[in-house]
């Protein structure tokens, strides 16, 4: 339970620090609990962007230490 509460503060530290406005709202989206689906169709973004958008999270996800997966 630690180490998920860990994730958890290291996650949202990450989030409050984006600046893109877009990016921001995308990793909201998805901690409250929504599919990449939804967002995409939500945001009304091209595929590709949307992709952009998820491998930079990733990136920047994997710099402060975490691993993102897809389910």
């Amino acid at each position: 339970m630690q180490c998920r509460c860990r994730k958890i503060i290291i996650t949202r530290r990450v989030v409050n620090n984006l600046g893109d406005p877009v990016l921001r709202e995308i990793c909201y989206l998805l901690m409250a609990g929504f599919g990449l689906k939804y967002v995409r169709f939500r945001l009304k973004l091209p595929s590709l962007v949307f992709e952009m958008f998820i491998d930079e999270i990733k990136r920047l996800l994997f710099e402060a230490g975490l691993e993102a997966k897809r389910a």
